[in-house]
């Protein structure tokens, strides 16, 4: 009887998700092949006459099926980059995208233009930001906050394998609790898809945490709370980033009409981050 190979699996699966709609088959399997085998890409076609163990075949038929599915291959995966960072990530956790590295790499410009010490993260996830900041500026304070429990024990696995020891985590809900103290810089990527947006997503993004990513309103509950908290959060000519929902401005500018405010555009020139600074 013949056995299935490595090739074997690579085209008849890419043919599978191919039916299913999925982006990128061929490049899905090669790497879900990847992670059950262990193996570099390019040695999956060095070796591409290999048989696979029957438990192998049936863990790759799990898999693909999860794909074919819309289960996102980050958390199949279970592993994403972020920047120059590695993350771990399961569905605690929002899979970070390119707008909240954009987030990232300003809060780092800020950092070092003002020299800020003491950081927030509000909503931290896997802990992407606050990593990422962390290893940046390994002499400053970042208390990192989430509401989830299961979303924190991720960030501190991630925060671990970066081998950062500058971040504190702790388990809070910001829309009912204030910051106790101040900060230099906060920063957050809230849930900002209205209720009427999230009925209409991609497949996908319903195996995300709902709850990081929809206030199950219309998308401004955070900004509201953040408007009305951040003057007491922030220290003296301390400032704010946060990531934003696409074609919102004018609702923002009338949320924080009390800040110095200034809107910065991603790569595709939608505005996706909010400057702020309190004016008194």
């Amino acid at each position: 009887m013949k056995r299935t190979t490595i090739l074997d699996i690579i085209n008849s699966g890419s043919e599978y998700l191919k039916k299913h709609s999925v982006e990128s088959p061929r490049l899905n399997v090669e790497l879900l092949l990847s992670k059950t085998l262990n193996l570099q890409r390019l040695q999956l076609y060095l070796r591409h006459d290999m048989p696979l163990e029957e438990n192998e075949l049936e863990h790759m038929r799990q898999l693909l099926r999860k794909r074919a599915s819309g289960e996102p291959l980050q958390y199949l995966l279970n592993k994403e980059q972020f920047l120059n960072i590695e993350l771990v990530l399961n569905n605690a956790v929002l899979i970070p995208r390119p707008e909240t590295e954009l987030l990232a790499k300003k809060a780092e410009e800020l950092i070092r233009q003002r020299s800020y010490k003491r950081i927030l993260d509000i909503g931290t996830g896997s802990g992407c930001i606050a990593i990422y900041l962390a290893t940046c500026f390994p002499d400053a304070e970042i208390l990192a906050i989430d509401k989830n429990p299961e979303a924190l024990e991720v960030a501190k696995q991630n925060a671990e394998l970066s081998k950062v020891g500058n971040i504190r985590f702790y388990q809070s809900d910001i829309l009912k609790v204030s910051p106790k103290q101040r900060y230099d810089l906060i920063v957050s990527n809230p849930p900002y898809i209205s209720l009427e947006d999230y009925n209409q997503l991609e497949r996908e993004l319903y195996h995300e945490p709902k709850e990081a990513l929809t206030d199950e309103a219309d998308g401004l509950t955070f900004y509201r709370r953040f408007a009305e908290i951040f003057p007491s959060a922030l220290s003296r000519g301390g400032a704010f980033l946060l990531e934003l929902p696409a074609n919102r401005e004018a609702d923002l500018r009338a949320i924080f009409g009390a800040f110095r405010i200034e809107f910065i555009k991603d790569f595709n020139g939608h505005t996706r981050i909010l400057l702020g600074q309190v004016t008194k």
